[in-house]
This record gives C-alpha cells, structure tokens and sequence, in this order.
C-alpha cells in the first residue's frame, strides 16, 4: 500500500491526533486515514449539492414572482 510522510506537524495538532486515537482505539495512522476520508467524502456531498443547486437555480431562472404571488405564499404560511 502507498505511503507518505508528513513533516513539520505543528505540536497541537499531533497531540490531537494522539488524542484522538485513543479516543476512538485506533492508531495514529488510522486515525489521520479516518479523519482524511471524512473531510474529502463531506467536500464531494458539498459539491454534488452546490450541483444540484446551479441546476435548480439554471432551470428557474427566468421565472420571477409578482410581489401578489409572493404575499400569497407568505400569507399560505408556505
């Protein structure tokens, strides 16, 4: 398996990281390995709602309410 190495840690974040591992009974290794796959899965579910959004935002954006219609669904408690 690939490996690399990580220098100049700063100290408070190594004994976080030490922490941490004991914390959750896993190794130093596997718990940076953890820590790393959890922050790159939320990154992609972000960009993938980010999508979602553009697309939405792409579909409705010739579509522009009256102030009636707005008070209406304000009013419908909507």
């Amino acid at each position: 398996m690939p490996s690399i190495t990580i220098k100049n840690i700063p100290e408070a974040l190594l004994q976080k990281i030490k922490e941490s591992s004991v914390a959750n009974h896993r190794s130093m290794n596997a718990e940076v390995i953890f820590r790393l796959q959890q922050v790159l899965a939320s990154e992609q579910r972000q960009s993938l709602s980010l999508e979602k959004i553009r697309a939405l935002r792409a579909k409705t954006k010739n579509y522009y309410l009256t102030s009636t219609e707005l008070e209406a669904a304000i009013n419908s408690n909507r």
